[in-house]
């Protein structure tokens, strides 16, 4: 019985367990209002910095609930505002609440800690939902005073005072930047021209686009590392440091952006040109736009962390985002994915001719990922098909497996006439035509096709050696057979009914 009882519990135990897990990282609920956490109850800022806690508030009862959201921090040198302050739940609707502390920005207090008291409060029924965290902060690099090193990498080769100090290492930074900026200013042409001599463009075309770049990357570099070897105030050391960041940021992005348009998609280009399929001729200009929108986005995100912005939520908005652009753009992904297929499979290719499922003959002139344009001859116009209706309906590439095509004639003689005459002077008629092939294969056949009301009927089969040409034979050949029937003196009869009357109804007719 005991035995029992203990594998009860120990079931019921792991129920409650997975079904707390499922919450959140630690969550905690009073009556029908549940307080999902999301983060860890220490972290640390950095000094003048700020750090984010989230959590999500449920209202997992039937009438709505009006939730204020009150902080108190043990240390007045530490701020907290919540967003929001105040929200109103619906019965089964939940909310996002965000608490940014922010730590003192002043060097005395770079090893401080504090306490931050949360407090969820119901307006309606008062309950309360307390939450407290513990935070710290301490300098970036945890360095109290600034590094003398050369240029911010090596050791002061000189250890004796007073050169071993801040302004001497200042001094010896802005000597090596100015020896750096004339290195870079007569190096640069001699490297270019050195370039110029290889078979190759590729190098030419890097240098071209990252000497400049690299030569501020490498005197902002020094101008920064001397400002930083000062004793200045730590607020301003970080000022310049993220500046110089930002700065940093937008040359690596730029340098990104010019060898992905001008290095990457001109080689592409020229790829794209020498090979046979269509695939890489319409996905290199997709790949040219959806690459360069790419690299601007990266550079725009890690500028707006080195501003301290929290990326989590806005990633989150662009996932819901993406879920509904994909709902509302079905049939677009839809016509994309057919284009896919279209261009990988290559039921047709461009300047072949195909017949629609309506029985239009049409000539490809593009496949795009989202829609095909096709030429009709017949009424001299373009069409342009979504993709999908393509890969969806039958298709028939009269080009394949080659360039001829099978057509026919058909002519009526009278009654009466010679039959194998007839025959003969048809197949004779279609031999002479330059379109029309001759071979055993492919040799023009003459069918007596059925009797008439009117007439004897015959078809004449034949092939042509460009199904284009088809049309413009079958002309030529009714011209030359009505031309060649009448020098024969053969009779192409119209339609006519013969009338038998009777004396007696002639009679019956003059009463």
């Amino acid at each position: 019985m005991r035995g029992k009882l203990a594998i009860t519990l120990a079931i019921a135990a792991m129920m409650l367990a997975g079904a707390v897990c499922t919450l959140g990282t630690a969550s905690a609920h009073e009556g029908d209002v549940y307080v999902l956490e999301f983060d860890g109850y220490s972290k640390e800022a950095e000094l003048g910095g700020s750090v984010t806690y989230t959590w999500e508030i449920y209202n997992n009862g039937t009438t709505p609930v009006f939730i204020n959201t009150a902080s108190a921090i043990s240390d007045p040198r530490w701020s907290a505002s919540p967003s929001p302050g105040f929200a109103t739940l619906n019965a089964g609707q939940s909310g996002m609440v965000n608490m940014t502390v922010t730590a003192p920005s002043s060097r005395d207090y770079a090893t401080s800690t504090a306490t931050l008291s949360v407090v969820f409060t119901d307006l309606v029924t008062r309950e309360t939902w307390t939450r407290n965290y513990t935070v710290s902060n301490g300098l970036v690099g945890g360095a109290l005073e600034p590094e003398k090193k050369i240029f911010g990498l090596f050791e002061n080769p000189i250890k004796f005072t007073p050169l071993d100090q801040n302004i001497e290492v200042f001094i010896l930074d802005i000597v090596i930047t100015i020896i750096l900026a004339l290195i870079l200013t007569f190096g640069t042409p001699k490297l270019k021209a050195l370039t110029k001599k290889t078979e190759t463009e590729l190098d030419d075309m890097i240098i071209e686009i990252v000497a400049g770049p690299i030569s501020a990357i490498i005197l902002l570099h020094g101008i920064v590392a001397a400002l930083e070897a000062l004793d200045l105030p730590y607020d301003t050391v970080v000022t310049i440091d993220k500046g110089y960041h930002i700065i940093l940021i937008l040359l690596i992005t730029w340098m990104g952006y010019k060898i992905f348009k001008d290095v990457v998609v001109y080689y592409a280009k020229i790829y794209a040109e020498k090979s046979e399929t269509e695939l890489d001729d319409v996905l290199i200009p997709l790949l040219e736009k959806v690459g360069a929108i790419a690299i601007l986005v990266v550079g725009a995100i890690y500028i707006m962390s080195d501003f301290g912005i929290d990326l989590t939520l806005l990633i989150a908005g662009f996932g819901v985002m993406g879920v509904v652009i994909g709902l509302a753009m079905q049939q677009t992904l839809g016509n994309l994915i057919s284009g896919m297929f279209l261009l990988t499979d290559r039921p047709f290719k461009i300047g072949d001719t195909i017949r629609l499922d309506n029985g239009d003959y049409c000539k490809v002139l593009e496949v795009g990922l989202r829609t095909t344009k096709l030429y009709r001859g017949s009424t001299h116009d373009i069409i342009v098909v979504p993709n999908s209706d393509i890969a969806n309906k039958m298709v028939i590439n009269v080009m394949q497996p080659d360039a001829k095509a099978q057509t026919s004639v058909k002519v009526g003689v009278a009654y009466g006439t010679d039959v194998e005459k007839v025959k003969a002077l048809l197949k004779d008629i279609a031999l002479s035509h330059e379109h029309v092939l001759k071979d055993g294969e492919h040799a023009p056949v003459v069918r007596f096709s059925n009797f008439g009301d009117s007439s004897l009927d015959f078809t004449l089969f034949f092939w042509v050696d460009d199904v284009n040409a088809q049309w413009a034979a079958q002309s030529d050949l009714r011209e030359r057979i009505n031309k060649a029937f009448s020098e024969k003196g053969i009779e192409i009869p119209f339609p006519q009914r013969v009338l038998r009357v009777q004396r007696d109804d002639i009679e019956t007719l003059k009463r």
